[in-house]
């Protein structure tokens, strides 16, 4: 294993694999060159670096250009960096039992969500939180990347939809025990999934949904930016794959304890 630094030629000529490791901090336009010129190959690998404290943490979320985070633990705060995550402060949200957090593509406009307990929005990357909505036990909430078009999913009730940046909410579908919920880039296509139920998708905003796949204990699920392309993952299951904005389901990988 090579520590790798930036603006350096390396040869890989060993006869067992090398692993470059890739250095943590670089400046726009920097590179790192390896030549294969051994039998035994090479790859890189990026260095991961822990950052704020111990926490029990539950959501994360990003900007599009990884620079405006936002992450929520249970019974305390929501921290916010605006530095790539290199360094945390406590934003101005109450204490709340947090279960998810949404950001705008520009990382002014976040949304969280509390057990328990009310949806709350910023307008200003976390420094101020509004609360919204009642109190309900609300488990998962995805935003549009411009952060007026909301969904949030509360665990055996119902699917909730906003197109005011959380303002006002209107609910969908039926009780059921929804557990995630993704959306595309506009916000016209959504998916979410029940635990113990099958996964829902709407084409038009939130105001209709379909029942897609088969009841697993579905607990996570993501999407592409048109929403063509979702992945899923069940608690003692399968990840499931979809590249038709989720008419059809393909099994991947193992089972494991997947979360997220």
């Amino acid at each position: 294993t090579h520590d790798a630094a930036t603006n350096t030629l390396y040869h890989a000529d060993n006869n067992d694999l090398a692993t470059f490791t890739l250095p943590t901090t670089a400046n726009l336009g920097d590179t790192i060159q390896i030549v294969g010129t051994g039998s035994g190959g090479w790859n890189a690998a990026a260095a991961w670096v822990p950052r704020e404290s111990n926490r029990v943490w539950t959501s994360i979320a990003c900007s599009a250009d990884g620079q405006k985070l936002v992450a929520a633990e249970p019974g305390w705060l929501i921290f916010i960096s605006m530095d790539g995550g290199v360094s945390w402060t406590p934003g101005g949200a109450p204490l709340r039992d947090w279960e998810s957090v949404a950001s705008s593509a520009d990382g002014t406009k976040l949304v969280a969500v509390s057990f328990n307990g009310q949806i709350y929005t910023s307008t200003d990357s976390g420094a101020n939180w509004t609360p919204r909505e009642s109190s309900r036990i609300w488990r998962s909430v995805a935003s549009s990347a411009d952060g007026s078009k909301l969904v949030a999913v509360v665990a055996g009730g119902q699917i909730y939809t906003s197109t005011d940046s959380g303002v006002n909410w209107t609910p969908r579908e039926t009780n059921r025990n929804w557990r995630s919920v993704a959306s595309s880039a506009d916000g016209s296509r959504l998916v979410a999934v029940v635990d113990g139920g099958p996964i829902y998708t709407s084409t038009d905003l939130g105001e209709n949904w379909t029942p897609r796949e088969s009841s697993r204990s579905w607990l996570s699920v993501a999407s592409s930016t048109d929403g063509s392309k979702l992945v899923a993952s069940v608690d003692g299951g399968r990840i499931y794959t979809s590249t038709d904005s989720g008419v059809n389901w393909t099994p991947r990988e193992t089972n494991r304890n997947w979360r997220s």
